[in-house]
């Protein structure tokens, strides 16, 4: 696994069962991202905010090696 710091502003958010979020984030070094926001629907959720539509900012994101 690994950790990257992207920057970039998000262009879609998909509601994924009962508390988490898929999120499409556009960035100029990967293009189009969908990550995956977990927790982001709970109310008292510190990413409920940071996954709004067309937030402008940096991201970390985990990635898997394959």
């Amino acid at each position: 696994m690994l950790m990257k710091k992207v920057e970039g502003i998000i262009i879609r958010t998909t509601d994924y069962g009962e508390t988490n979020k898929v999120v499409t984030i556009f960035t100029k070094e990967f293009g189009k991202l969908g990550v995956m926001a977990r927790g982001a629907k709970k109310p008292k959720s510190r990413l409920s905010s940071a996954s709004q539509l067309f937030m402008y900012g940096v991201f970390v994101i985990q990635t898997s090696s394959g």
